[in-house]
């Protein structure tokens, strides 16, 4: 084996909850243990999962980092969940953050201010949150490939990406003062 890729068809969840990854994982731990295959990464999503092996990633240590890594991610994102940090809630703290109207979001404008809140939403809905982009899409009123193109502007925008470490850093605020 060298990368497994399991999918949704049409891109439908194969993953509904918490309770669904935990058993797959231990079903997927189980399968490997009994054919003594080592696995390196994984990476779940709603609606698919990759594993792969040393032959595909490199170095145990590119490894270990790239763990390291992903689970710090996934342990934020848990964490800003639980916090009841939804997709509305983002939406509200953008819009205060930048002084708009949330209204503004969903609208035919093509403003700079709008421009800008809706790349935030779209980056940090599916980049730290794990919000899928069609989610994203239909709450802004776009179609997919926009909340795409906008999350790619941000990390491409060092005062963009400043602007939503800051908003992440507000979410932790909230959070610790609850």
């Amino acid at each position: 084996m060298h990368h497994i890729v399991i999918r949704g068809i049409e891109c439908k969840a194969i993953l509904e909850d918490d309770q669904d990854r935990e058993d797959f994982l231990e079903r997927l731990s189980r399968l490997l243990q009994e054919m003594a295959t080592p696995r390196y990464a994984w990476a779940m999503m709603t609606n698919h999962v990759l594993a792969s092996d040393e032959r595909i990633l490199g170095s145990s240590e590119f490894v270990e980092t790239a763990l390291k890594h992903s689970g710090e991610m996934y342990d934020r994102r848990m964490q800003l969940q639980s916090a009841g940090i939804d997709l509305t809630a983002l939406i509200a703290a953008v819009c205060r953050f930048l002084d708009i109207d949330d209204k503004e979001l969903a609208g035919p404008t093509k403003r700079l201010e709008i421009a800008r809140a809706r790349a935030l939403v779209s980056y940090t809905a599916t980049r730290n949150l794990s919000i899928s982009g069609s989610e994203v899409a239909r709450r802004l009123n776009v179609d997919r490939s926009a909340i795409r193109r906008a999350a790619q502007r941000v990390s491409r925008d060092p005062e963009l990406i400043a602007a939503a470490k800051t908003l992440l850093g507000l979410f932790e605020l909230q959070k610790s003062q609850h």
